[in-house]
């Protein structure tokens, strides 16, 4: 049955003159559909290829970070993002702005550690 509805899932695909069935976010495509079909999807369990996890922890901790530009939270904080590159900003009060460009490379879990340095 399964073989049959993956057949099934290429063929439309194909004949819309979608996504190919050679191309990987086609895996992704029939992950998404299967996992739906099943009720499967969850807030926060089920993951797109290409996202990654960005751990970002401060000492002290508490501080805003924004990435592109827009605030995430503050820290210890996890955010998931695109893989690529990403500006990142971490501020807080009595300390020093942080910022770099990142380059999310991995799916997972990437760990930012940062200490942040007082004003005086």
């Amino acid at each position: 049955m399964e073989k049959k509805y993956l057949n099934t899932l290429r063929e439309i695909a194909e004949e819309t003159g979608g996504i190919s069935a050679d191309e990987p976010e086609f895996d992704d495509i029939v992950r998404l559909y299967k996992a739906a079909q099943e009720s499967q999807i969850q807030e926060g369990k089920f993951e797109m290829a290409g996202r990654a996890v960005l751990v970002v922890t401060t000492m002290p901790v508490g501080a805003h970070v924004f990435v592109d530009g827009a605030l995430k939270g503050k820290t210890p904080l996890h955010v998931e993002l695109p893989l690529g590159k990403h500006e990142v900003v971490l501020t807080l009060s009595k300390y020093h702005a942080w910022e770099a460009q990142i380059n999310l490379s991995k799916e997972g879990e990437n760990p930012l550690r940062v200490r942040l340095l007082p004003t005086k």
